[in-house]
């Protein structure tokens, strides 16, 4: 990542400091905690800034919202990845958002290449607890810096994709804010294949006035940008606006240290204007992912807490498991497991 090696802006690391979660390590979700969703492509781009796109994955998010789900409070989406910030209340019923979500943006991709079948998304969604307030402030802030850190334009308000930036900027001082849309339920016979991978902007208007006219039933999706600052103990508007301040003062400190880091190296970003020829499924490698994290820190005692609870949520999941396969179905998981398959107690034989 673009800010890695800049030792001086210690203020801003795009990989925050986290604690490592071993692989094939149980998911524990914790009832109302705030968590960050995102999940990416295996490769290229599937998610241009069009405005049919932009469209389909808001249809889509209303839909898979329709039950009310998680409560979204910022979403930023990238050619290949989103960031989706929630508050996630029920553990399986959070585990359905992401997975419908990525079902149905999958589902739509195919329409609209034409394909029959199409393999996107990259091993499980990371789904990361942000537990303290600090560390929310950060994480939002880097999450709306993404683009400038990416070289795709200058700062959040210049970036043509999907993203939740203008709800948060027009709610900044109210704890209570609702933004609330209608958007049509996308049926997929309606959804017609592209002419061509990269739309001219009357193909773009024409394949978002089809989807409106073909689907008239709606689904309410609500954003609410301030929601998540109930968890830490905010309750008053003027507090809303101190910490959304903050947030924003970050985001700007972080836009400028791309911007220096672009000037030393005599980069220059791509500019809407080129991120909106961008084809869908444009060519694109993903770097090395980093160490699979599963939450989010500001404090090293916080960090040791978290490590400490969750080794001993595995151990006792491992325990659960052994009891289960001798058939102790009684046993008691402990609360936000998701529990594993079972084994067959024993084999089927001819009488």
């Amino acid at each position: 990542f673009l800010i890695r090696k800049e030792r001086e802006e210690e203020t801003f690391q795009p990989n925050p400091r986290y604690i490592r979660c071993m692989p094939q390590a149980p998911r524990q979700i914790k009832s109302n905690h705030l968590y960050e969703i995102c999940f990416r492509a295996r490769e290229n781009l599937p998610l241009p800034v069009t405005n049919y796109m932009k469209l389909l994955i808001s249809c889509i998010l209303a839909r898979t919202q329709r039950d009310f789900k998680v409560d979204i409070c910022h979403h930023l989406w990238q050619g290949n990845h989103p960031h989706i910030v929630a508050i996630l209340k029920d553990a399986d019923q959070a585990r359905c958002f992401y997975m419908e979500l990525q079902k149905k943006l999958t589902d739509a991709i195919k329409r609209l290449l034409g394909l029959e079948y199409l393999n996107i998304w990259a091993g499980t969604p990371r789904v990361i607890e942000i537990p303290d307030l600090e560390s929310a402030i950060k994480m939002i802030a880097y999450y709306y810096a993404n683009p400038a850190a990416a070289h795709l334009v200058e700062s959040i308000e210049q970036y043509p994709g999907l993203s939740s930036w203008n709800d948060f900027g027009a709610n900044m001082d109210k704890l209570s804010a609702v933004v609330v849309y209608e958007y049509p339920w996308i049926h997929l016979p309606t959804i017609p294949k592209l002419p061509r991978r990269s739309v001219s902007e009357t193909q773009d208007r024409h394949i978002v006035d089809i989807l409106l006219s073909k689907n008239k039933k709606m689904h309410r999706l609500e954003i609410k940008p301030n929601a998540w600052m109930h968890l830490f103990n905010i309750t008053t508007d003027k507090e809303v606006a101190s910490v959304n301040a903050r947030i924003l003062a970050r985001l700007r400190h972080n836009e400028k240290v791309c911007q220096r880091w672009r000037e030393r190296k005599g980069w220059k970003v791509l500019g809407g204007k080129a991120l909106y020829e961008q084809p869908i499924m444009a060519p694109h490698t993903p770097k090395k992912h980093g160490r699979r994290i599963f939450c989010i820190a500001a404090t090293k005692q916080l960090r040791i807490a978290l490590i400490k609870e969750f080794k001993e949520f595995c151990a006792k999941c491992r325990e659960c498991y052994r009891r289960w396969k001798l058939g102790d179905y009684l046993v008691q998981w402990p609360p936000g497991a998701f529990l594993p398959p079972l084994p067959p107690l024993a084999n089927a034989v001819e009488f």
